[in-house]
């Protein structure tokens, strides 16, 4: 739903969402705009991306994987090097440790994430999601489903983004090591929710 003055000003498109998604854009472009002009914007660091993906019209977005395929830009007026485009693997909990190190933060934090600004972290994406029942980690260019006790299915994403053909068991090594990671963070994760230490000790 749009706002009731902008109802008729855009394209529905193939599907609803379509409208939705041009407002968006056209809310944005405003925004900047008007921001443009400030004192503040040329030292400004933006960040924006998505939580999940809408309303799917491509088969790609309808599984465990293409439900959390979401772009996200860090975009800074007064800084050219952020002009490129990458594919890899980021996930929401990156965003505070990328940000911390654009801005040279020098003070101990805790985070699950990666700075992805660092080329050594970027070459080992690795993240992790729950997509129920399943959760879900990604390394390199697989993806694994873990039900709690065993592996449930494997894909190569980057070839497979469908996920159509499950490669449970091939690749025996691979698996082992992703379950092992996957259970040590789910543990680590556990323990400190339970034990309040999900911020950095003094």
């Amino acid at each position: 739903v749009v706002p009731e003055r902008y109802e008729e000003i855009f394209e529905k498109g193939p599907h609803p969402v379509y409208k939705s998604i041009r407002y968006a854009d056209y809310a944005l472009e405003r925004f900047f705009e008007k921001i443009s002009q400030t004192s503040w914007y040329k030292n400004t660091l933006f960040v924006i991306t998505g939580d999940h993906t809408n309303t799917m019209t491509h088969n790609e977005y309808l599984n465990g994987y293409g439900i959390f395929s979401v772009p996200i830009l860090f975009f800074h007026p007064s800084d050219p090097t952020l002009a490129r485009q990458e594919d890899i693997i980021f996930s929401q909990i990156d965003v505070m440790p990328t940000v911390l190190g654009y801005l040279h933060y020098d003070k101990p934090y805790f985070a699950f994430g990666h700075d992805f600004f660092r080329e050594e972290i970027k070459d080992n994406g690795i993240t992790i999601n729950y997509s129920e029942p399943f959760f879900q980690i990604y390394k390199d260019s697989m993806l694994l489903q873990f039900d709690g006790k065993d592996c449930v299915a494997m894909y190569n994403f980057v070839e497979d983004k469908t996920l159509s053909n499950n490669l449970k068991g091939q690749y025996p090594e691979q698996e082992e090591d992703m379950i092992t990671y996957l259970k040590a963070y789910i543990q680590q994760y556990i323990y400190c929710i339970i034990n309040n230490k999900l911020t950095q000790s003094r």
